[in-house]
């Protein structure tokens, strides 16, 4: 990304976003779903964050992105001349989190990622992600909301040889969406909205488990939240999500 391609051309979506954050996962996950990853070549750029070349060696915040946001907050969308919801991670390393490419969070806007992905379904109708039913729509949206404060939950935990942080909620908040999952997903026979922005998140705990040997993740986790774990192995077969499986285990 140089200076020539602030402003990309109407027909091109670009994509601003950080290695590894699960709410940037969370668009580029529908992007591949609704092709437009894979229009790479025609219509769309998708810069990780400098193209990720390796965002955890970049000391500070690019200043040709700071006019977008002074913030410095990822995904961010950019169609049609306009920036689209801006939330997330601030591009700040953080030293102490033994993960490469991890980042700390600095402001939260938690329907953020959310929009964007509302709106890509807006603007590109071919394999919708949210149903036209008005119902079935307004459930997707509402379940999706209740599990932000799962995701929540383990964003604000971290680990070193084991996990560290308020586990008592983390395993509180597991329990509600092992409840909420009555389906073989959250948003009935196929996986929607809801799944969408639960799966980057229980992919990061998955993540820590294959790199330290701790009870909750090991014994806890697989005992308790026996659908929880059904789910994410489903949702892993799908081709959407099979293109970030290597990507984040490799990190």
């Amino acid at each position: 990304m140089n200076s020539d391609d602030i402003e990309p051309p109407p027909d091109i979506f670009r994509l601003y976003a950080v290695s590894s954050c699960p709410y940037c996962e969370r668009v580029a996950i529908v992007a591949c779903k609704k092709d437009i990853v894979l229009q790479c070549i025609t219509n769309i750029v998708i810069c990780f964050r400098l193209e990720v070349v390796n965002a955890s060696n970049i000391p500070s915040i690019p200043s040709r992105f700071l006019w977008m946001d002074t913030e410095g907050l990822v995904p961010v969308l950019r169609h049609n001349g306009k920036v689209h919801f801006i939330i997330g991670y601030l591009f700040q390393k953080v030293e102490s989190f033994h993960i490469p490419h991890s980042f700390s969070i600095h402001k939260l806007t938690m329907n953020g990622s959310r929009m964007i992905i509302e709106y890509l379904d807006d603007v590109k109708t071919e394999k919708s992600i949210l149903p036209d039913e008005p119902y079935l729509k307004a459930k997707q949206e509402y379940d999706a909301f209740k599990l932000e404060s799962v995701c929540d939950a383990i964003r604000k935990v971290t680990f070193t040889n084991r996990l560290i942080g308020d586990i008592n909620l983390l395993a509180k908040q597991l329990a509600k969406a092992e409840r909420m999952l009555q389906s073989p997903f959250y948003s009935g026979e196929e996986f929607g909205l809801p799944d969408i922005v639960l799966y980057p998140f229980i992919q990061r705990l998955f993540m820590i488990r294959s790199l330290i040997n701790d009870y909750f993740l090991d014994v806890y986790f697989p005992l308790n939240y026996p659908k929880l774990m059904n789910w994410f192995v489903r949702m892993r077969t799908f081709p959407e999500v099979k293109l970030f499986i290597s990507n984040y285990e490799a990190k």
